[in-house]
């Protein structure tokens, strides 16, 4: 006999994934982890890299070619320096330990990998595609984010990291105070390391086209301080070529605007070739040296790197859940074998039932994908909504013409990448993962839409849950008031929409009294056999 189970337990278990931070970036402190290596010892970041006075931090994925091909740069990169003062650590996403050995021996790695099956560092850090690599100094201030393309800019600073050489404008280091003339001739005095925001700074020093254009991109990016708070300051030269009241009319009167006479402060951050914007971080370092004017972009470096709150990937969860099924009178989660999955049912009666399907992609092009998709009664798809949106290369596209070709199929079908289904160019493996969930819900769902005691099963599994939902706010009202409770309908302001529930069979939900503890019971399916009540 099939069992299926409709329980907090499995609503609870599903909240705890949290969803993925924005990236550290240059002048952020690395974050310390702890792994298991290969004998299965735990090991710490922070002990791995003891001593050293540069570590390099390489997030990669077996499965990623691109990373196979960084190997023989780190190799030679480790063998250039002294092993005590210059430290490689790789860290494999969503692999195991058997996957990691199967592949290290063949690529040839002359430094620590240490598998994270279950993506841990990937939350700590924030990242979105692999290989990621960085470059943190003897501090734990990270001097270098990237992708890692380009080799020689990472050895050059490692270089320079060694030999204490690091200018005083290069990611990473503190931003230099500034003491400037606005445009009224009050003087502003900006000291980053206790502002505690995020920072930009605008350097002009003609009024060409090129200088104009970044004047008009920061206008429009003041506009959105409300909802990202930062600073903001447009610094214009003296000397200026040309008539800086032409910028200064552009930046508008919300950006101050400060008079940088001999150009010291351009000196102080080596702006050489303006028009260029510096972004500091909210700790007072400089994070990115000619950021991209690219609203998006930027205000993805500005957004401070924070960890979410796992009740904010249900709230995505339950968000795209009513995107997908938004006629649904209620959803209710259900498990179904190790699968969860969610009930909507209808006015009509009819129901609705939803997968929630998270797959592992991490690659120098895609992210990972995470989507809800609905199948109805009879077993066609009837919508999906995207949880996190398909990427290419860091760029969100559009996947709603993908999507849209397997509404009305049957879950039944199989299905096969550019032969019965067209993918996206740029996100092929996205496109790949999507379809392998697709044809995995032959197994899930035919193990109960194929089964006709579902219904009545799904139907007094939602009168249990129901059942404990007014227990839990029965408690609360005890804890409030002191006279006990004498109609049920006064559970209604602590139940999570506010309203009493109605049971699907059409019972009548009752206080009663079960070995001198009251519970909450159902006329038609009487009393939850599993469920304790604490008081």
């Amino acid at each position: 006999m099939k069992k299926f189970f409709l329980s907090f337990a499995s609503f609870i278990l599903l909240t705890l994934t949290p969803y993925p931070v924005l990236s550290l970036e240059p002048g952020d402190l690395a974050k310390d982890f702890a792994l298991r290596d290969k004998n299965g010892d735990i090991v710490t970041f922070s002990s791995l890299k003891e001593g050293a006075q540069v570590t390099v931090l390489e997030f990669i994925s077996i499965y990623c070619d691109v990373c196979k091909k960084k190997v023989p740069q780190l190799n030679k990169l480790l063998a250039k320096y002294d092993p005590g003062k210059v430290k490689i650590i790789a860290v494999a996403l969503a692999n195991a330990q058997p996957e990691v050995d199967a592949e290290t021996s063949r690529w040839g790695i002359h430094y620590p990998l240490l598998p994270d099956p279950d993506k841990i560092t990937l939350h700590l850090y924030g990242i979105h595609n692999v290989p990621h690599l960085y470059v943190i100094d003897g501090s734990g201030v990270i001097r270098y984010s990237s992708n890692a393309d380009n080799m020689l800019e990472i050895e050059t600073l490692i270089d320079s990291l060694l030999q204490g050489t690091v200018s005083q404008c290069r990611p990473g280091d503190m931003a230099s105070e500034i003491v400037l003339p606005d445009n009224d001739g009050k003087t502003i005095q900006v000291n980053f390391s206790k502002t505690n925001a995020p920072a930009v700074l605008a350097f002009f020093n003609s009024d060409n086209r090129q200088n104009r254009r970044q004047a008009q991109f920061l206008n429009d990016l003041r506009e959105q301080t409300e909802k990202n708070p930062f600073l903001v300051y447009a610094i214009v030269s003296e000397p200026f070529d040309g008539d800086d009241e032409k910028v200064i009319k552009i930046l508008g009167k919300n950006i101050p605007t400060l008079k940088d006479n001999g150009r010291k402060t351009f000196s102080l951050y080596c702006v050489e070739s303006p028009p260029e914007i510096v972004i500091i971080s909210p700790s007072g370092r400089i994070m990115k040296r000619n950021a991209p004017q690219d609203s998006a972009q930027l205000l993805k470096l500005l957004a401070r790197p924070s960890v979410i709150e796992p009740t904010n990937n249900q709230e995505r969860i339950m968000d795209a859940l009513r995107r997908a099924m938004p006629d649904a009178q209620s959803i209710k989660p259900m498990t179904v074998g190790d699968t969860l999955i969610y009930v909507g049912t209808f006015a009509d009666g009819t129901k609705g039932y939803a997968r929630v399907v998270t797959k592992d992609i991490l690659c120098e092009v895609c992210t990972d994908i995470s989507f809800v998709q609905v199948i109805d009664q009879e077993g066609n798809y009837r919508a999906f909504e995207l949880i996190q949106p398909f990427e290419s290369y860091g760029k969100t596209i559009d996947a709603s013409p993908f999507l849209r070709q397997f509404i009305g199929k049957s879950y039944h079908q199989p299905f096969v990448a550019n032969a019965n289904a067209d993918t996206i160019s740029g996100a092929t493996k996205s496109c790949l993962k999507f379809i392998e969930a697709l044809n995995e819900n032959e197994h899930i769902f035919s193990q109960f839409l194929d089964d006709p005691s579902f219904d009545a099963t799904f139907r007094r599994s939602v009168c249990f849950l129901e059942q404990s939902e007014l227990e839990l706010a029965m408690i609360l009202y005890n804890r409030d008031h002191r006279e006990p409770l004498r109609d049920i309908k006064d559970l209604a302001p602590y139940l999570p929409d506010k309203t009493l529930p109605v049971c699907p069979s059409g019972g009548t939900y009752m206080i009663t009294i079960f070995n001198d503890i009251p519970r909450v019971i159902c006329t038609v399916h009487g009393l939850d056999p599993q469920a304790s009540m604490i008081h």
